[in-house]
């Protein structure tokens, strides 16, 4: 165990040890609980918890001191170099992609290309699957619009889309296969609901996707960073996810998960100088893509922001995915725990089941939500409000203190 593992692992103050005892005689509640003290030096690689209390992830994550760090060595690497630091960035752009591969368990980090956003990698698919009239696909009901509009967009090839229904946001799986028939190609789901915080799972339906020979596309920017992802366990044909909630990057800086297995079977739908295998060779024109993921990557990197994700994805990745997710769900226990005591009036819309919860609290109030965020904006917390839901999503270095003075600020307005 490193020096910030052992951290990690310290008893917090009595109350919270008392809470910890209380939760641990939960039999449904089968995590570790010891990693949920504050670790004084992951914590305060977040300059952010020195004024708010942060508790919107799901939304937009602070960026850690390590990666402002690296975003100034590389500005002033260019000012001071310009271009001959190339060979440096390039290297970092290689590493970046082989610790995405880590983090979602892809076989090779040429399965992995950067691009923009999420968007752009979900349209990426929707625009690159050769698509027949009468073909269709299936998303759930309550989708982030991000997976959900390049999608509509097919209705126009006669490609239909069909709503899985949801209960409070979780999909029941018979669900789908009663929508599903012989001319369904596709489902894209959500690796966690935004408005829910329920966690798909993502194995069995990819384990049916891959029996009936659909094509499986995950949404992953609200699980990526916080919750254990395996592309290769999971099926999963395509992934995308940007940088700026859970993985604590900067936006603009994304990620797209091609697997190897359908590479021959989607086309990018933007074509540029580095789409071609031998994108140096600027005086000879060969229209040959890339193989591999990479050919959806048609210009210049965004080398700025990949430093930056880079950083952010080396933290997640020292501290650990599981160990992050324990911590996250630990603090999302005690939070409810404590809301179930202390706001009467408030309903968890959230799984209560700890396997099915990610980061996101979804709360149901009898207060408007929108004023709510105004008033714990006004006590220095940061929080938001989706789907006519109060959403409280605090990340790992988030501790348990801050779980009860959220509650106990918000007992004077709720």
């Amino acid at each position: 165990m490193s020096q910030n593992e052992a951290l990690l692992a310290e008893k917090i103050g009595q109350k919270g040890a008392a809470l910890k005892s209380s939760l641990a005689s939960n039999q449904i509640f089968k995590y570790n609980l010891n990693i949920m003290s504050t670790n004084k030096s992951y914590r305060d690689l977040f300059p952010v918890t020195q004024n708010w209390t942060y508790v919107n992830h799901a939304a937009v994550g602070p960026l850690p001191k390590t990666s402002l760090e690296a975003v100034h060595q590389f500005m002033t690497d260019s000012s001071e170099h310009g271009y001959t630091a190339a060979p440096k960035w390039h290297a970092l752009i290689a590493r970046a992609r082989v610790n995405v591969a880590k983090l979602i368990h892809a076989s090779s980090s040429e399965e992995i290309a950067f691009t923009s956003s999420t968007s752009a990698g979900l349209a990426f698919v929707a625009q690159g699957v050769k698509w027949n009239k009468g073909d269709n696909l299936l998303i759930p009901d309550c989708e982030f619009p991000a997976n959900v509009y390049p999608w509509l967009d097919l209705q126009k090839k006669g490609v239909e889309v069909r709503q899985i229904p949801t209960q409070n946001g979780k999909v029941l799986f018979e669900e789908i296969e009663k929508l599903a028939d012989k001319k369904t190609r596709l489902i894209s789901i959500s690796s966690v609901q935004y408005g829910s915080g329920w966690i798909a799972p993502l194995k069995e339906i990819g384990e049916w996707c891959q029996a009936n020979s659909v094509l499986f596309c995950v949404d992953g920017i609200q699980g990526c960073g916080a919750v254990p992802i395996n592309v290769e366990e999971c099926h999963i044909d395509f992934l995308a996810a940007d940088a700026h909630k859970w993985l604590l990057g900067p936006e603009g800086t994304a990620f797209f998960y091609v697997s190897k297995r359908v590479w021959d079977q989607v086309t990018p739908s933007i074509i540029g100088w580095k789409s071609v295998q031998n994108p140096l060779d600027f005086d000879h024109i060969d229209f040959t893509l890339k193989e591999g993921a990479q050919k959806f990557e048609a210009g210049s990197d965004n080398v700025l922001g990949i430093h930056a994700l880079n950083a952010s994805l080396e933290l997640l990745l020292e501290v650990g995915i599981e160990t992050i997710h324990q911590k996250i769900v630990t603090l999302t226990q005690i939070l409810t725990t404590l809301i179930e005591k202390e706001w009467p009036d408030t309903k968890l819309i959230s799984p209560e089941n700890p396997k099915e919860r990610s980061g996101i609290v979804a709360l149901k109030t009898t207060k408007d939500p929108n004023k709510l965020i105004e008033q714990f904006l006004n006590e220095k917390i940061y929080c938001a409000t989706r789907r006519g839901f109060l959403r409280i999503s605090p990340h790992f270095y988030n501790n348990d203190e801050e779980m009860e003075l959220i509650v106990h600020k918000g007992k004077k307005f709720i």
